[in-house]
């Protein structure tokens, strides 16, 4: 929709000793985190949404890919 940025985390969490992977959503306009979502098994390497907006995919370090629909 223009407004919201989406991208992909590989932060090293300390507790679960594993890197949270997570999908995150960000007002373009002032920046701000609007929310987490997804958290994967290993790094987010590329993510596409499709063109109604409504299902992201996203590429892992894992060799995996992940669909999820998005509200």
């Amino acid at each position: 929709n223009g407004k919201i940025l989406v991208s992909g985390g590989d932060e090293h969490s300390k507790e679960t000793k594993n890197y949270d992977g997570e999908i995150e959503f960000w007002d373009i306009e002032n920046g701000n985190l609007v929310r987490k979502f997804a958290k994967q098994r290993s790094p987010v390497y590329s993510l596409a949404i499709s063109p109604d907006g409504k299902t992201i995919a996203a590429g892992n370090y894992n060799g995996t890919i992940g669909l999820w629909k998005v509200n």
